[in-house]
């Protein structure tokens, strides 16, 4: 009999098409523009749908990678979503930012020390997956934590900075999560499979943040008097 994740795959394969050709749109568009709103919509909404759908995937296989994976990813998704909302309400952070902070910090923490427990015990390459991708939520929700609780206000052009890292970061796991499944190429590590995206994606966010901040990062000049 067909567990309820083999019946719903179909419809999680769809969703996953639908994040990577939304996201590719996205990156593609003048930011701003309303084809880059709709297509920023489209694939927040399919990223939710497509981690929902592997939900049972998770309860069936016990799988500690990809339950706290989840975490991390709802994290950056809704915080690139996040930062548009409170950029146009002008609000702090909520009870709700906190609390996906807090459960997002202690997800990562634990994957982080699982990789490290799988390392010094066995010689499986997820080890240092785990530790990645656990070390990594641990520096946004730390820098998160660091900027909610600053008490000067932070740069006007910090909320485009942390859309980008965000969502920027939500299209590397939706890569990510393609690699893994679809390339099964003889002789490719499935670490490297799993680091690729992370290590061609990030690099092009940190490039892309540099030229936010060369753009809307410099002081206005005061005018003499």
């Amino acid at each position: 009999m067909d567990s309820l994740f083999d019946i719903i795959r179909p419809i999680h394969g769809a969703a996953g098409a639908v994040v990577l050709l939304s996201g590719a749109i996205a990156i593609a568009t003048r930011k701003g523009s309303m084809r880059h709103k709709r297509a920023g919509r489209v694939f927040y909404w399919a990223m939710i749908a497509t981690v929902v759908l592997v939900v049972p995937r998770i309860v069936e296989t016990a799988n500690i990678l990809l339950s706290c994976l989840g975490v991390l990813v709802l994290y950056m998704v809704r915080g690139g979503r996040r930062e548009i909302l409170r950029k146009r309400k002008r609000s702090g952070p909520s009870r709700v930012d906190w609390a996906a902070l807090y459960t997002t910090a202690a997800a990562s923490g634990f994957l982080a020390g699982f990789g490290v427990w799988v390392l010094l015990t066995s010689d499986n390459g997820y080890s240092w997956v785990c530790i990645g991708f656990g070390a990594l939520g641990l520096k946004l929700t730390s820098d998160d934590w660091k900027r909610w609780r600053a008490s000067e206000p932070p740069p006007r052009h910090q909320w485009m900075l942390d859309h980008l890292g965000y969502m920027g970061g939500s299209y590397i796991a939706a890569t990510t999560a393609f690699a893994a499944v679809n390339i099964t190429y003889a002789g490719i590590p499935k670490v490297l499979i799993w680091g690729a995206p992370t290590l061609i994606g990030t690099p092009l966010i940190i490039i892309a943040s540099r030229r936010v901040t060369e753009r809307f990062g410099k002081k206005k000049p005061v005018a003499a008097a």
